[in-house]
């Protein structure tokens, strides 16, 4: 994972390349679908479990938190994400079956920092597990991260940063196809 943000630590967002936001506070989460049974359900040999929305990794909207989050898995399943939910990161755009993430690339107990994800309210991941063994399997899906309460910047803090007397980290949501343009 990259370096958490640090209480009162100066951000921009992707989304928002002309707002300076500033944390407030920050706690660790974890969570793993084995446990919330509506999230996924067994998935027979050489199926998929269509796209199913994590949405209890969206955060709040008020007052706004913004999310750091890794995966993890602890199956033999293939899984292909959407983040936010209807974009398709990790693979290239020609070709939907490259790009997936699973057990051995990110596993459960250290998921791996290389497929980080930031989310602010309504960019929650979207997943679908394919099931490529010769058994039926039940998707297992685990999150782990920081939550952040975020709050614009002041007059003040913002004019230091535009001086250059304060340093603004950048934090990109949604992966590089979210800058494309349209």
């Amino acid at each position: 994972m990259s370096k958490p943000l640090r209480n009162g630590e100066l951000i921009r967002l992707s989304t928002d390349l002309e707002g300076i936001y500033a944390v407030q506070l920050k706690e660790k989460f974890n969570t793993d679908s084995p446990e919330r049974t509506t999230v996924f359900a067994a998935v027979a040999a050489a199926a998929n479990s269509g796209w199913t929305d994590l949405d209890d990794l969206d955060p709040r909207e008020h007052p706004p938190e913004l999310l750091q989050i890794r995966l993890g898995f602890e199956d033999g399943l293939d899984y292909y994400v959407k983040y936010p939910t209807g974009s398709n990161i990790h693979g290239v755009n020609r070709d939907k079956d490259v790009g997936f993430i699973n057990s051995e690339k990110s596993p459960r107990l250290m998921p791996n920092d290389d497929y980080e994800y930031w989310a602010l309210h309504d960019w929650y991941p979207s997943v679908n597990a394919k099931n490529h063994t010769a058994y039926s399997d039940t998707p297992k899906v685990f999150a782990e991260g920081w939550k952040y309460t975020i709050r614009p910047a002041t007059v003040q803090e913002a004019a230091a940063v535009r001086a250059g007397k304060r340093y603004c980290r950048f934090v990109q949501l949604g992966g590089v196809q979210q800058m494309e343009g349209s």
